[in-house]
């Protein structure tokens, strides 16, 4: 992973522990389905959960809303404890202009934002054969991970390795992932054995960033990323 050497706070995370993290899919009801499946995901493997913050969509809420934090809807220590695991949310890691107005078609240059570089997991191809890239989120452009073209929410820049097809949960038309098997993949002997095979270099890799950091960005091991856990 490529960080920013002022702000991206992942450098303080402690080593002795794995994270997992997903970015945001529509309005509220579909992104409670992302934490939801995050969380869970992350207790399957003894992961910690990173929540991303509700963005005002257009389509929703209408331009100019601020972004919502998880834990100003839910009560964050309480769940912790009920499942017993730590849970942060991107505030926690990461500089970004949070609980503030959001313009999707503005480049936010004043929060303090540094641009990361980050490889992750694309999911979105692996089950819906008619995609080939991974799903297009605001979260990525929002928290400055990557090299970002601002045309109504379409970024590149990111490098993204496909999810193998054994972790799609049937062989029919439907989208649906099965969670016990993105577990088993992000166990350290899976993953390895799957970067190394032709399926997974045959990942989604975006010009715009540079040879040098692309060739490096395989998924992180310590902060597991996902394009989308909804399905």
């Amino acid at each position: 992973m490529a960080r920013g050497q002022a702000n991206f706070e992942v450098d303080n995370l402690k080593p002795s522990f794995k994270y997992i993290t997903a970015f945001d899919y529509g309005g509220f009801t579909n992104e409670y389905m992302v934490w939801c499946n995050m969380i869970y995901l992350a207790v399957m493997t003894r992961r910690i959960p990173i929540l991303g913050p509700l963005l005002p969509l257009e389509l929703h809420l209408g331009a100019g809303g601020n972004t919502i934090d998880f834990g100003e809807i839910f009560d964050l220590p309480r769940l912790s404890e009920a499942i017993q695991t730590p849970i942060l949310q991107w505030s926690d890691v990461k500089k970004a202009p949070y609980n503030s107005p959001l313009d999707y078609k503005k480049d936010d240059t004043e929060s303090g934002a540094e641009t990361d570089f980050i490889g992750c997991w694309s999911l979105w191809p692996t089950i819906n054969k008619n995609e080939k890239e991974p799903y297009e989120s605001g979260l990525p452009w929002f928290l400055h991970l990557g090299l970002w073209i601002l045309i109504y929410v379409v970024v590149t820049g990111i490098v993204w390795t496909p999810t193998p097809s054994w972790i799609k949960l049937t062989k029919g038309d439907d989208f649906t992932a099965s969670l016990s098997a993105l577990a088993k993949m992000l166990l350290p002997e899976s993953r390895q054995l799957f970067l190394h095979t032709p399926e997974a270099r045959a990942g989604v890799t975006y010009d715009d960033i540079p040879e040098d950091i692309s060739a490096q960005l395989y998924p992180d091991d310590q902060l597991a990323c996902f394009d989308i856990l909804y399905w």
